[in-house]
């Protein structure tokens, strides 16, 4: 997990936990990350110093109180995950690519052909079984409009 400290159009600023870089530019481009203060989803990643490992001789970090305060009309909004949550971040994560390597391994992949393949199924045109695949959201629409049971899942990437 990567913690990104994140700033708002308003000066906000505010630390968040993403799986990875690239999932930390997609949820702020879709809108989903907000500022903790003030609501606003408009975002970026506010300059920050990486964290580089050391060795066990290294100082740790100086506590909250043994920080000096901000300067006078600075705001400084500071929001760290609560190990519990990044605990149980890494649980769900675990559990979606485990749930991707089950659907992979005992269902029929079938591309962007997904919703045809779920009428025949429904219709009866064709055996039925386990298919997963893409499709818009039109078509989705249409599925469920349809009476053509399916889900939609979060897809975990392989490589996180």
């Amino acid at each position: 997990m990567i913690k990104y400290t994140l700033q708002c159009s308003s000066g906000h600023r505010f630390d968040a936990w993403f799986g990875n870089s690239e999932s930390c530019d997609d949820q702020m481009s879709a809108g989903l990350v907000a500022c903790v203060d003030c609501n606003d989803s408009t975002v970026i990643k506010a300059p920050m110093a990486p964290a580089i490992a050391g060795s066990k001789k290294r100082r740790t970090a100086p506590a909250v109180d043994d920080m000096p305060p901000p300067d006078a009309g600075e705001t400084s909004v500071v929001s760290s995950a609560p190990t519990k949550e990044v605990a149980l971040a890494g649980q769900v994560r675990e559990a979606l690519h485990m749930l991707r390597r089950y659907v992979e391994k005992n269902s029929d992949y079938v591309g962007d052909r997904f919703a045809d393949e779920a009428r025949k199924i429904h219709h009866g045109e064709t055996d039925e079984r386990g298919i997963y695949g893409e499709t818009t959201p039109e078509e989705a629409e249409e599925l469920l409009e349809e009476g053509v049971p399916f889900g939609s899942l979060p897809w975990p990437r392989n490589d996180t």
